[in-house]
């Protein structure tokens, strides 16, 4: 890609989205190696009468034992491809100026959280925020829009390698 070509607001969107995205990947992965952890303690149940015992058994806890072992392996280099990509969208998001802006892109799309609890976070502790619920949420997502345009500009003198172009990622 050229320098700068193709930095649209919706093709940084879907680059942040594409890190939230792999956030919940490594989360998931994690969830199926705990699921497979009690499924192989739940499986080897201790011979206390000396009696030996078939060999199925024994065959799946093996065969779980190294499914374990590729799982790992397999959450240990998401888990450092995400660090990597976490770094790389940490300093693109530090060179945004303004804070309120810098504070909306990370809560959404490095904490992932939701509209309404960033608004929560931004406004809350303003005293009509109850009465004007709808109203600061509307100013939450125009700062939401206001920091992809200038992370546009950020973008445009040097664009992340993995920055998609016209269209890549936009399967939502």
């Amino acid at each position: 890609m050229g320098e700068g070509a193709g930095v649209t607001t919706e093709s940084v969107k879907q680059w942040l989205l594409r890190f939230l995205d792999g956030e919940h990947s490594v989360d998931v992965q994690i969830e199926r190696l705990e699921r497979l952890e009690a499924r192989i303690e739940g499986t080897g149940s201790p011979n206390l009468d000396g009696m030996p015992r078939g060999s199925p058994n024994h065959d799946r806890v093996a065969s779980m034992l190294a499914q374990k072992e590729e799982l790992e392996n397999k959450i240990r280099g998401m888990i450092t491809a995400q660090a990597d990509r976490r770094r790389t969208v940490e300093q693109y998001v530090d060179r945004l100026r303004k804070p309120d802006e810098k504070a909306v892109v990370e809560m959404r799309y490095i904490d992932g959280e939701r509209w309404k609890d960033i608004s929560q976070m931004l406004f809350g502790s303003k005293d009509d925020f109850a009465d004007r619920e709808d109203s600061f949420l509307r100013r939450t997502t125009r700062l939401h829009e206001r920091a992809l345009i200038n992370l546009v500009a950020v973008m445009q003198e040097d664009p992340p390698e993995d920055l998609p172009t016209d269209g890549e990622g936009m399967e939502f």
